[in-house]
C-alpha cells in the first residue's frame, strides 16, 4: 500500500473497486493501492459480458466510450463538468437518472462499511486485506439475496 495526497489531507491505504451486476452482486473485484487513479482499473472490471456500463464521473473517458460503442456496449458513465465548459441542465438530468441505476452497484459497499464495520483495513500489505475484503464482498451478496434465497413463506 502506499500513501497518496487528495487536496491537502495524506491519506495511506488502499482503493476496491468492484464491477456489480443491475441487482448489485458483485462478480468482479480488485484492490489496488490508494494512488492508482479510478480510470486505470475500468478494464480489469469488466468481464465483456455487458450490453451496458454504469459508473460514476471518475470512470469517464470519451476513447472507452468510443472504443465499448465500437462492442456493443452502452457507455451509460456520468459525464464530468470542467471550468469551461459546465454541465447543462439536460446532462445534470441524466446523470441524476443513471446515478439512480449505479447506486445498486453501492450498496455492497454500504454493507460491509456501515452493517459491519470494515471501514479501516487490518494489515498493511494488500494481499491479506484483498483475501479479507473478498470474503466480506462475497458474504455482501449473499446479504442482499438472503431474500431470494430463502424457502417461500419464510419472512426476515
Amino acid at each position: 500500500m502506499k500513501q497518496t495526497r487528495k487536496g491537502k489531507n495524506w491519506n495511506f491505504g488502499m482503493k476496491l473497486h468492484i464491477g456489480t451486476d443491475q441487482h448489485g452482486i458483485v462478480d468482479t473485484f480488485r484492490a489496488t493501492d490508494a494512488a492508482v487513479a479510478d480510470i486505470t482499473q475500468l478494464p480489469e472490471l469488466l468481464h465483456w459480458q455487458e450490453r451496458e456500463l454504469f459508473g460514476d464521473q471518475a470512470y469517464w473517458k470519451e476513447d472507452d466510450r468510443e472504443f465499448l460503442q465500437s462492442w456493443g456496449i452502452r457507455y451509460r458513465i456520468n459525464r464530468r463538468p470542467t471550468a469551461s465548459r459546465p454541465l447543462s441542465e439536460r446532462w445534470r438530468m441524466i446523470n441524476r437518472a443513471r446515478s439512480r441505476t449505479r447506486a445498486r452497484g453501492e450498496h455492497a459497499f454500504r454493507v460491509i462499511k456501515q452493517l459491519w464495520g470494515f471501514t479501516k483495513v487490518r494489515y498493511r500489505g494488500l494481499a491479506k486485506n484483498l483475501a479479507r475484503a473478498q470474503t466480506m464482498f462475497a458474504l455482501a451478496s449473499l446479504y442482499q439475496m438472503r431474500r431470494q434465497l430463502l424457502p417461500a413463506g419464510i419472512e426476515i
